[in-house]
């Protein structure tokens, strides 16, 4: 009788080692695996620098974006690739850099100058309302209805030849493919840019323009459908 107990306890202790080698040498459970969400847009192509003011920036440099122009399309996008390149001209890429104060002489010696430069902090340099002083008005509707990827004119009063920088805050592109841009007023103040609402551009976006030669600031507002 104590020999059939002292084999049953010797095969008890065995299979008790047993189960505790089974317990100390198991690996340990993998890590839960990374998330297969993105919270932006996933692309098979080189993400380029994120733009600080959500100002598209778009290059041939295969940026994730709904728009392609290629990087020398014209003077706007130059002078935008230009200051990421070199960070000299943060104005051109931020709406928060204000660019430096607007030289009425030199824009009216050239124009040009100005218009092919992208700077989206332009619609915070309206004049302050005074006497004598002009306010930019709405010319026509302010709010639109549109599907993806149509295009509306938007259309303000300011004066004879001055210049008006229009910003889109949610996408979309103007004819520069960017979502900034600044054009002069014709002979009767009047400045008209078409927005596109670009693949990816929903629900509703938010424009200002403004001029420098002028107070205050125009609203748009145009609602993507889809």
């Amino acid at each position: 009788m104590a020999a059939r107990f002292n084999w049953l306890l010797v095969l008890l202790l065995a299979l008790a080692v047993g189960f505790a080698a089974v317990v100390l040498n198991r690996p340990n459970a993998p890590a839960e695996p990374p998330s297969a969400r993105f919270d932006g847009e996933a692309s098979d192509a080189p993400r380029g620098k994120p733009d600080p003011a959500g100002m598209a920036v778009h290059t041939d440099s295969r940026e994730p974006s709904p728009v392609r122009v290629a990087a020398d399309a014209n003077p706007n996008v130059v002078s935008v690739v230009e200051a990421a390149r070199n960070g000299k001209h943060p104005e051109r890429l931020s709406y928060m850099t204000l660019p430096k104060p607007f030289d009425k002489a030199a824009y009216e010696a050239d124009p040009d100058a100005y218009l092919n430069v992208v700077e989206p902090g332009r619609v915070r340099q309206a004049l302050e309302p005074g006497e004598g002083v002009p306010f930019i008005r709405e010319n026509g509707l302010r709010e639109f209805n549109v599907k993806s990827g149509g295009s509306v004119d938007l259309s303000v009063i300011a004066i004879k030849n001055a210049p008006v920088t229009f910003k889109s805050f949610d996408g979309g592109a103007f004819s520069n493919g960017l979502n900034s841009i600044s054009v002069k007023a014709d002979e009767k103040g009047v400045a008209v840019v078409k927005f596109t609402a670009t693949k990816g551009t929903i629900a509703e976006v938010n424009i200002i323009a403004a001029s420098p030669m002028t107070s205050d600031q125009i609203n748009f507002v145009v609602r993507v459908e889809k």
